[in-house]
């Protein structure tokens, strides 16, 4: 990944700058999944009553339904809602972006292909931990790295971007589902940064 570095956590977990400007979090073994969309009903659910639930509930609900399944006994999972739908941190033990149980895990939890694509091919997980720029009403700064020259324009862009981040959250904590396995470094950092505590609009 060709990104600034920002913060080593540690030598499996780093922070850097993606190319419009957020902080990001790679982490190597603790699974991230994004999820924007409920999963289909299929075809029974088309003669189902509509339940009147909106799409992040019936996220939240298929989260919750299943983590309690037996093939995921044993592990914690941490529920965030975001702008558009739901992260979920699975805790418990690690996992590979790589292996085919993790990929099978993405998909029972309707995580977004893309994204479970790209952290395939890169070995790693990410989340955003800063708001996306034009949620904050702000234009994108297409960020070059590595740079060869100071970038003025660029350090302009970054403190008003920072300033207007304080007024987000990027996700929030909803719930703890199955155990809990107490909170690592990166994970803490995780709150911390995307400010999943402090009840700010999303970004």
């Amino acid at each position: 990944i060709r990104e600034e570095i920002l913060q080593v956590v540690d030598d499996k977990n780093i922070v850097t700058r993606n190319r419009y400007g957020a902080q990001v979090l790679n982490t190597e073994y603790m699974l991230i999944l994004d999820i924007d969309k409920p999963k289909p009903a299929g075809l029974m659910g088309l003669f189902k009553k509509a339940s009147g639930e909106n799409d992040k509930d019936k996220i939240f609900n298929m989260v919750r339904t299943q983590a309690a399944s037996p093939k995921y006994a044993g592990l914690g999972f941490r529920l965030y809602e975001t702008y558009q739908g739901a992260r979920v941190i699975v805790t418990g033990r690690d996992f590979n972006a790589r292996n085919s149980s993790t990929f099978e895990l993405m998909k029972d939890f309707n995580t977004d292909p893309l994204y479970a694509a790209i952290c395939r091919k890169q070995g790693c997980f990410r989340a955003r931990l800063t708001p996306k720029p034009n949620r904050v009403q702000m234009k994108a700064y297409k960020v070059k790295y590595p740079r060869s020259e100071p970038d003025a324009l660029f350090d302009l862009w970054l403190r008003d971007y920072e300033q207007a981040s304080r007024f987000f959250s990027v996700c929030r904590f909803v719930e703890q589902i199955g155990p809990s396995f107490g909170t690592s470094e990166a994970l803490r950092l995780h709150d911390e940064i995307t400010g999943a505590n402090l009840h700010l609009p999303l970004a």
